[in-house]
């Protein structure tokens, strides 16, 4: 009966919201101005006297010393697309998949075990080995009381920048750092440990080991849903927000016949009104506001995550591997075929970016002009004068990052079962490593399972509208066409490659930053 009430109650709200988003459609539709009842959205609006519709990075009204620069005037051309793609797909997911997420919560009242073998899959060979490191302290090694002769290799997750997030009333997020030995290369890691972050008068970590029972099963939802905050509000975003004033910048110094400027452009596609409207857009999932049914997270408000992701950027986490964010010249060296097989695809993309630009001079006024600009954004970027090599490399990231980066982040992402990301839980923490027992039926409410359905299915899953393996650079000269078509070959001889461990298949890489 009590299932019944949550169900009728959460069938109201759906059926309330799902009106008012067509209303308001059909307002915008007719009058092409947006409804009354809706206000004012947009912090950019609230905090900038001028809208002009010409893109270039500005500060961040956020935080605008810690996050990187924000494109608030966006062309009415992007603004209109985004609508029609991004919108039109969100709003179409609500209306066919929220009977689907219903079913789902009522089926998953039990809360799944976390298995310690996908518990260490999931760190390890998916996109969230990000964050593994072999750097253990000392003190660390003490506290795991870490035989003398142990062979293999011993990682550390320290995914304690998560307890930064304020979450909502009833809800839990915690601070920790799991352990993992690799017996010998090539072998599954297995945890052999979660350390919880002291309470307020608490002196030391709590290690709770594997093996703990019913504690150690708590720990492990409580490290993986660290992991999974720490991927995204930490180390995603920056795929995302930086890049935007080079996409800006791009736009409005680089003539649109210039060879550069068509060899960015399709990998711009959607990003700008993308980033801005997660950014700035109160119905995002970095709002998490809870008046709309799709919010998923656990974080109350935008502010603790844009604090969690600021460390990230700026650098100051106390994680002797995390430094202040620059722009890079190759993807990061991870601990795992993951990384193999993204770096893969950045071979690919240089020897194209070399191919496709052989020719063209890269110190002429306008290369100087748009180095000069995207530089002065863009920490790391070269600047005018800089060797050839380091800004083809600088190009080539730019296409990496717009495409295999994000695109493969999301679809490694997405292969890990929902339930298992634990992006809520109610119940706190292990304070002992003694817990009598785990009642997994009061982990979730049926509203937070129904809430993390739709989180996961709108912007977790990969989405892509325009593939790289169809992109069209508009090229005019012969040799160009030429390397484009070579381009597409290699992409498609790297995807079927029986020798790579494939992280996401070709056609669900997405040309930019669109979803």
């Amino acid at each position: 009966m009590a299932v019944m009430l949550e169900l009728a109650e959460l069938s109201s709200k759906v059926a309330r919201s799902l009106a008012q988003e067509s209303a308001g459609q059909s307002w915008q539709a007719l009058f092409g101005a947006r409804p009354p009842w809706r206000g004012a959205r947009s912090l950019a609006r609230e905090r900038y006297r001028y809208m002009i519709r010409s893109p270039w990075p500005q500060p961040n009204p956020h935080a605008p010393t810690r996050l990187p620069p924000s494109v608030l005037h966006l062309p009415s051309a992007e603004l209109s697309e985004f609508r029609r793609v991004t919108i039109g797909r969100l709003t179409r997911a609500l209306r066919q998949h929220s009977v689907p997420a219903m079913r789902f919560a009522v089926e998953h009242a039990e809360y799944p075990a976390l298995s310690d073998a996908d518990f260490a899959h999931h760190l390890t060979q998916t996109v969230m080995c990000r964050g593994m490191s072999p750097s253990l302290t000392p003190a660390e090694r003490a506290r795991l009381e870490l035989p003398p002769g142990l062979g293999g290799t011993v990682y550390k997750y320290d995914t304690t920048p998560a307890a930064l997030l304020r979450p909502l009333p009833g809800l839990h997020i915690a601070g920790a750092i799991t352990y993992l030995l690799r017996p010998r290369p090539g072998a599954p890691c297995e945890p052999l440990a979660v350390a919880i972050e002291p309470r307020a008068g608490d002196d030391a970590p709590l290690l709770i080991r594997a093996g703990d029972g019913p504690a150690w099963e708590l720990a492990k939802y409580h490290a993986m849903q660290g992991v999974t905050y720490c991927a995204v509000f930490g180390h995603h975003p920056l795929n995302h927000f930086p890049a935007d004033a080079i996409n800006a910048v791009s736009k409005t110094v680089l003539p649109p016949a210039h060879p550069l400027a068509r060899l960015l452009a399709p990998h711009f596609f959607n990003q700008l009104s993308l980033n801005f409207s997660v950014m700035f857009i109160d119905k995002s999932p970095l709002h998490n506001r809870q008046r709309e049914f799709f919010t998923g997270f656990a974080n109350d408000g935008p502010e603790s995550p844009l604090e969690l992701f600021s460390a990230y950027y700026c650098g100051d986490l106390n994680h002797e591997d995390v430094s202040a964010y620059r722009w890079p010249r190759e993807p990061p060296r991870l601990h795992g075929d993951y990384g193999d097989f993204v770096r893969g695809y950045h071979r690919v993309i240089m020897a194209f970016v070399e191919e496709a630009l052989d020719g063209v001079a890269l110190d002429d006024a306008v290369i100087e002009r748009w180095l000069e600009a995207a530089a002065a954004h863009v920490p790391g970027f070269p600047g005018p004068g800089s060797a050839r090599a380091d800004v083809l490399a600088a190009i080539g990231q730019v296409i990496y990052n717009a495409s295999i980066a994000h695109s493969v982040d999301h679809y490694s992402f997405s292969t890990i079962p929902l339930l298992d990301l634990c992006m809520r839980l109610r119940l706190p923490p292990p304070r002992s490593r003694d817990l009598p027992s785990l009642d997994r039926g009061v982990l979730t409410t049926l509203e937070d399972r129904f809430r993390m359905y739709l989180t996961y299915l709108m912007h977790v899953r990969p989405s892509t509208h325009r593939a790289l393996r169809e992109v069209d650079y508009g090229f005019e000269d012969p040799r160009r066409v030429a390397a484009q078509a070579r381009f597409i070959a290699a992409l498609e001889a790297y995807d079927a490659d029986p020798g790579v461990t494939r992280h996401a298949p070709l056609d669900e890489i997405a040309v930019s930053i669109q979803y």
